[in-house]
């Protein structure tokens, strides 16, 4: 029993003093989030005051910068990219295809619960597939009331109901703005046939931060209003913030053999 208590002993003096050798590198700093999301306003029987979710995607690359392994670093040094969420994602805005599937066909809540068995291995893949589609805090029993908050059904029936965003992407607590807010950022055949854009119905997620003004991401298109509808010109599209602009991405317009991978696809920009 002694020698037992000797081990243990050591090993708590060695964590201890191996925490205490690299505690400024683990310093925690709070980061403020000021993101504008409402609640979705044609949710009659939605929760109101429901609280937001808020999730980082990365912290800005040191670059050439002194590392704060070697020189103190202050909470300003490097910007902070997160996310502020209303309800469930439903189809992740950071998928090429739903869910990374090689063919679109998660469009209902049996597709999403046969992903999450064959997937994910959750015990809870039928809980998990109703939130992913009625949204979060969706009502039992009654699903389709529209209580949940996000949520792929929400996105279906946008083009009848309207939609209001249910992502928000932040640098450093603070929202970003994208091209898809502005009309006039839209081109191509059809835009005549839109109509008038309406106003906070994007989804936007940023992935990070380049140098102090260069910000890039992805965000869905916002929704329209014309006679027959509620269209969006686009899913989704990459976006680029840089020296007081905000630039559209070209979609995927190719597929080109990459070092012998003939399923390879090319991004032209």
């Amino acid at each position: 029993m002694p020698h037992k208590m000797l081990k243990l002993s050591t090993l708590a003096i060695l964590i201890a003093g191996a925490s205490q050798a690299n505690a400024a590198v683990y310093t925690v700093v709070p980061v403020d989030q000021n993101s504008t999301l409402k609640d979705q306003p044609y949710f009659d029987k939605a929760q109101s005051g429901a609280p937001l979710l808020y999730s980082s995607t990365g912290i800005q690359d040191s670059g050439t910068d002194a590392s704060c392994f070697s020189d103190d670093c202050t909470s300003e040094t490097y910007k902070v990219t997160s996310e502020a969420r209303r309800g469930t994602e439903g189809t992740p805005i950071a998928d090429t295809t739903p869910y990374n599937q090689n063919s679109q066909d998660i469009t209902n809540q049996y597709q999403l619960q046969n992903y999450c068995d064959n997937n994910l291995g959750y015990g809870t893949c039928d809980i998990w597939a109703e939130s992913q589609f009625f949204g979060r805090d969706y009502a039992d029993n009654d699903e389709w009331n529209g209580q949940g908050l996000g949520g792929l059904q929400k996105k279906q029936a946008a083009w009848v109901n309207g939609y209001h965003s249910n992502a928000q992407g932040l640098v450093d607590g603070a929202p970003v703005n994208t091209f898809a807010e502005d009309d006039a950022k839209y081109d191509g055949t059809q835009k005549a046939n839109l109509g008038a854009i309406v106003a906070n119905t994007t989804d936007s997620t940023v992935k990070g931060t380049v140098g102090t003004d260069f910000v890039y991401g992805i965000t869905s298109s916002a929704l329209f209003e014309n006679a027959s509808g509620k269209p969006r010109a686009f899913s989704k599209r990459g976006f680029v913030n840089t020296n007081g602009q905000s630039v559209q991405l070209a979609p995927v317009s190719s597929i080109a053999s990459v070092a012998g991978n003939e399923n390879a696809a090319t991004l032209v920009s």
